[in-house]
């Protein structure tokens, strides 16, 4: 029990001892960098996914075709099922696919708000005892909060 409680403050003091907090340009840069590569992602998981379902749906097209063999007698076009199993599995996963790609859509465009969110500006300000045309200037963060 001891070891297992001095485990846990030795790794919370570490954890806080290595933990390196962002400023604010850091936390834009990697907030847009996240949004983009996760747009990129839901791009990319909506086009495969359109693809698969193209795919399958014409495989259950040519499953259900009817094909003269010359003979006089038309058969469906595959004997066994191997054909229907593979165009609804390329239609099912590329539907999962297209599904998939909404959550990350949704989150791209709020970690790019995020970021947008976050401006660096220099404020003017009047020190107590100066005169009324003295300006001086300090660094600030502004945030924008929506509800």
């Amino acid at each position: 029990m001891k070891n297992t409680l001095l485990f846990f403050a030795a790794f919370t003091c570490m954890q806080a001892v290595l933990s390196q907090e962002k400023s604010q340009a850091e936390l834009k840069t990697s907030l847009l960098k996240k949004a983009k590569s996760q747009k990129a992602l839901a791009i990319t998981s909506v086009t495969v996914g359109s693809v698969f379902v193209v795919i399958g749906v014409t495989g259950l097209v040519l499953d259900s075709v009817e094909i003269n063999d010359g003979s006089g007698q038309f058969f469906y076009g595959s004997e066994s099922d191997a054909l229907l199993a593979a165009g609804v599995a390329f239609t099912l996963t590329g539907a999962a696919m297209q599904g998939i790609s909404i959550p990350l859509f949704i989150k791209s465009a709020k970690n790019k708000k995020a970021a947008m969110s976050i401006s660096f500006t220099n404020e003017k300000y009047i020190p107590a005892l100066a005169g009324k045309n003295a300006f001086s200037y300090y660094p600030a963060v502004r945030l924008k909060i929506g509800f």
